[in-house]
């Protein structure tokens, strides 16, 4: 995919600590998102894996989702597609 780059567990570990801190750094959300960076976009949006099974493509402009998946397969099988 042009899209999305999908991680690997080593990548998609230090992704996830930084996606994580950079989100604690603003002090922007009240509740914070829980979950596994998965993917990156060529923009700098994170694709974050929920503990619900979902997929959430979050800003790199404003701390906010700006596309959602409710499941795994129905996010790669958008990414195999774009």
């Amino acid at each position: 995919s042009d899209e999305y780059e999908l991680l690997s567990p080593d990548r998609s570990a230090a992704r996830t600590a930084e996606f994580h801190a950079n989100l604690a750094a603003e002090e922007l959300l009240e509740t914070k998102p829980a979950g596994t960076v998965i993917a990156i976009c060529p923009d700098g949006d994170c694709c974050l894996l929920t503990p619900a099974g979902a997929v959430e493509r979050w800003s790199h402009e404003a701390p906010e989702i700006c596309e959602a998946w409710p499941t795994l397969a129905q996010f790669v099988a958008d990414a195999l597609q774009s």
